[in-house]
């Protein structure tokens, strides 16, 4: 009987270990993927700007 307790108890264990390994994996590609978006909000956010800058600075130009 011990060792059928000793041995549910391992591979309860490793099932364990081997689910939060699996969370932190998760964890790691949403963590990259929340940093890939701020970055790229970050650049359209700067694109938009310049583009709006340069329409402003085209239509002084244009009624100077």
């Amino acid at each position: 009987m011990k060792k059928l307790f000793f041995l549910a108890v391992l591979f309860s264990s490793s099932s364990v270990e081997a689910v939060s390994d699996d969370v932190f994996e998760y964890q790691q590609v949403a963590a990259n993927a929340i940093m890939l978006a701020i970055i790229l909000a970050i650049n359209l956010l700067f694109f938009f700007s310049l583009l709006t800058i340069a329409g402003f600075l085209s239509r002084k130009k244009v009624l100077l």
